[in-house]
C-alpha cells in the first residue's frame, strides 16, 4: 500500500506513468478498505465468534460458533482473521495481468503462500479456525474485484487525464477529508462493541439459611438456577460499546453471619463507556429456592 501511494506520486511529475494510476489506486486502497474496514473493524467486532482457544472443547468458557452464525458482538474476535487478510492483500497486483502477466503471476503466488503460511501459524497459535483465514482471502478478493470492476475499471480509464486543482480547491479536499476521517474515527472508536464477562465460585456454609446479595442498582439479575450443588457460581456479562483500552473490573466478597450469607458485589470501569448493560446469572443449591434476596446498592 505504502509502496503503491509513493508510486502514484511518482506519476504527477512522470506522464509516461499516468496509465498506471488506476492499478495503483487499487494496490493502494485493497489493504485500507479490505483489512483494515471490513475486517477488523466491521467483522471482527460484530460477528461475535470466539477464537478456538476461547471455546470449551479447548478449555475455554465460550461455546463454539459455526461460521456465519451471529454471535454476541464482542464476544471473540476470530472471524475473519486479520493478520491472514493483511498477508492476501499482496495478491492484489492481480489487476496488473494485462500490463505484465510476469508481474501479476509473481504478486498472486507470494501473497497466496505468504497469507498460507500466515493462516497456518494463526491456527496453530489457536487464534483462528480455518474458515476465518479462506473469509479473510474471500473479503480481499471482494474488494479487488469490486475496485477493478465498478471503480477504476482498468484499462478503460488508464489514461484520463489528471484533474488540476487549484491551490484552495487542494485545501478544501484535504480538510473535509481530514474533517470526515476524524469524526468516522472517533464514531467508530466510541460505538466499538465491548464483551466481558466475570466467572466465580463461593462456598455456602452448611448453617446458612438466607442468601443476601448486594450488587449495583442498574444490574440485571436473571432467574437463578437451583440444582443440587454444594456451593455457588456466579457469571456475570457485560455488553456495551467502548474503545479497546476501556477495562471493567470486578470486586467480589462473601460474609457471613450465623444462618445469613451476604454476597457483596461491586465494579469498576477503567475508561469511557457507553450504553454498558451488566447481567448477573446464579447457579445456587436448591436449598435456597425462595430464600434469596437481592439489594440494589
Amino acid at each position: 500500500s505504502v509502496i503503491s501511494i509513493l508510486i502514484l506520486i511518482n506519476t504527477r511529475a512522470k506522464s509516461s506513468w499516468s496509465s498506471l494510476r488506476p492499478y495503483l489506486f487499487i494496490c493502494a486502497l485493497t489493504p485500507f478498505i479490505a483489512s483494515l474496514l471490513l475486517v477488523n473493524i466491521v467483522l471482527k467486532d460484530h460477528t461475535g465468534r470466539p477464537r478456538p482457544r476461547e471455546i470449551t472443547q479447548f478449555s475455554g468458557n465460550w461455546e463454539y460458533k459455526p461460521v456465519l452464525e451471529a454471535g454476541i458482538p464482542g464476544r471473540g474476535h476470530s472471524f475473519p482473521c486479520g493478520h491472514c487478510s493483511i498477508a492476501f492483500t499482496l495478491t492484489s497486483g492481480i489487476v496488473f495481468w494485462q500490463r505484465s502477466r510476469k508481474f501479476a503471476l509473481t504478486s498472486l503466488a507470494l501473497g497466496m503462500t505468504y497469507g498460507l503460511l500466515m493462516s497456518y501459524a494463526r491456527i496453530v497459535q489457536g487464534g483462528h479456525f480455518l474458515s476465518d483465514a479462506f473469509w479473510s482471502l474471500g473479503v480481499v478478493w471482494f474488494t479487488v474485484i469490486s475496485l477493478y470492476y465498478f471503480v477504476f475499471q482498468p484499462p478503460r480509464r488508464e489514461y484520463n487525464p489528471i484533474a488540476n486543482y487549484t491551490k484552495r480547491q487542494k485545501w478544501k479536499i484535504v480538510a473535509s477529508t481530514t474533517i470526515f476521517l476524524a469524526v468516522l474515527s472517533i464514531f467508530i472508536w466510541t460505538r466499538r462493541p465491548f464483551y466481558k464477562d466475570h466467572i466465580g465460585s463461593f462456598e455456602i456454609l452448611t448453617n446458612v439459611k438466607q442468601l443476601n446479595i448486594h450488587l449495583p442498582d442498574k444490574w440485571k439479575v436473571e432467574t437463578p438456577i437451583f440444582e443440587v450443588r454444594q456451593n455457588g457460581i456466579f457469571l456475570l456479562e457485560i455488553r456495551g460499546f467502548a474503545p479497546p483500552h476501556t477495562t471493567h473490573y470486578l470486586s467480589f466478597s462473601s460474609k457471613t453471619n450465623e444462618s445469613t450469607a451476604k454476597l457483596l458485589f461491586k465494579e469498576t470501569v477503567d475508561g469511557y463507556q457507553r450504553g454498558f448493560r451488566q447481567i448477573l446469572k446464579l447457579r445456587l443449591p436448591e436449598r435456597y429456592k425462595g430464600h434469596l434476596n437481592t439489594i440494589a446498592e
